[in-house]
């Protein structure tokens, strides 16, 4: 459907056409794995948008074209790219799209590993999405700052942000929202050496990842459950829960390298994964 719409949008001389012909290609072939496809598309839909002279539409291909810097970890092309995008939110007078973009900002530079920047960013995120009310702008940067404060070791203070996440989670109905912040509060459970609470977390997180359908999410659960299991000494149902995690392929690679971890740390075989309401049943 899209390369349909760009070739009715090249014979009409469309060009806002072009630009989101060209950037749903582009994301296609992202998702595909096909980067440099996926470059080519995104500049030719950033094109056409600077072409129909509306900074609205160069917005989309500009931050894929950052989330490709960022992927291919040139994070100072990336920064280049977010702060093009700010001034053009700024220009348009939109909050919404500032914020989002400070958020960006946020990110990049929470991959930096330069925190006190990312926290002001998504600190100013924060304050603008609580000033036009948006509750998922909230949650993000909640979740964001949650984040920096569980690497900083500054526990209380995650579990205040994740707390905040996780009720603006419930005003919006989302899951995602929901289970991601019941597993992050689950993982500082973990760190405190706080197992009743943590397998309260994740076992919450896990029912909701189920029940929605959310593959990651249950990946992410299913470790956090794995690591209390280990810590109680139940050490072959811990290694089944760190197999399916492993066999996952939803799993993200931060999930996959904690559960690695915890397998190297009890110097444990990866085990054959069970099926997981086997696993479940056997629990309890």
């Amino acid at each position: 459907l899209a390369e349909k719409g760009l070739a009715l949008s090249q014979t009409q001389q469309n060009w806002i056409g072009q630009q989101a012909a060209y950037y749903v290609l582009g994301n296609i072939a992202f998702e595909e794995g096909a980067i440099e496809d996926a470059r080519s598309k995104l500049e030719a839909s950033l094109q056409a948008a600077r072409k129909s002279a509306s900074p609205l539409a160069i917005l989309a291909p500009l931050n894929g074209l950052a989330d490709l810097e960022c992927h291919h970890e040139q994070y100072s092309s990336a920064i280049r790219l977010f702060e093009e995008c700010l001034q053009i939110a700024r220009r348009l007078g939109s909050q919404y799209h500032t914020a989002i973009q400070l958020n960006n900002l946020g990110t990049v530079y929470h991959m930096l590993e330069k925190f006190d920047q990312a926290r002001t960013y998504y600190q100013q995120s924060l304050e603008i999405c609580r000033d036009i009310g948006d509750l998922d702008g909230q949650a993000i940067a909640y979740s964001n700052l949650g984040e920096i404060a569980c690497v900083e070791q500054d526990f209380e203070a995650a579990r205040k942000a994740y707390r905040h996440t996780l009720e603006l989670g419930k005003k919006t109905g989302s899951a995602y929202t929901i289970g991601i912040a019941l597993a992050n509060l689950g993982d500082i459970a973990l760190k405190t050496r706080d197992c009743s609470r943590a397998r309260e977390y994740h076992g919450e997180a896990l029912r909701t990842a189920r029940e929605c359908a959310i593959s990651s999410l249950v990946a992410k659960s299913v470790r956090g459950l794995g690591e209390v299991l280990l810590l109680e000494g139940q050490t072959t149902a811990g290694a089944q829960a760190m197999a399916m995690v492993l066999s996952n392929p939803a799993t993200s690679p931060e999930d996959a390298q904690k559960a690695q971890a915890c397998l190297d740390q009890f110097n444990l075989a990866v085990p054959n994964p069970p099926d997981l309401e086997d696993w479940l049943n056997n629990l309890s």
